[in-house]
């Protein structure tokens, strides 16, 4: 893979106390093209998530709160992102965390960590 041409794209970062302070940042994102597909992908840094304005601090910071039992509301106020956002993450969320557990749960049985409970 080769570095070719690349894109701007537009992420919300963490809350800033500060008054009137501009929380969205334009980054730039390179793709990288495969020679072989003859593909040109974007790489996203490491937080950034894809197909998703906030970085994932905010994310994980937000299903944390949530999960810990945190209402939906206060959570998302605490970040300062909109309550149907951040739903939008919970909701997602709880239907891909089973999945997720059993992965994480046939891994360890792999790895060979002895005996555990799902419950």
């Amino acid at each position: 893979m080769t570095f070719s041409s690349g894109y701007e794209r537009e992420v919300r970062t963490p809350f800033a106390p500060e008054a009137g302070a501009d929380r969205r940042q334009r980054i730039w994102i390179r793709r990288a093209y495969c020679r072989h597909c003859r593909s040109a992908p974007g790489i996203l840094p490491s937080f950034c998530l894809s197909r998703r304005l906030d970085v994932v601090g905010v994310v994980g910071t937000v299903i944390a709160a949530v999960a810990g039992g945190a209402p939906v509301a206060v959570a998302a106020e605490e970040q300062a992102i909109p309550r149907s956002t951040a739903r939008g993450w919970i909701s997602r969320f709880a239907e891909r965390a089973p999945g997720i557990a059993n992965r994480f749960a046939s891994l360890a049985i792999d790895l060979g960590s002895g005996p555990f409970s799902l419950s």
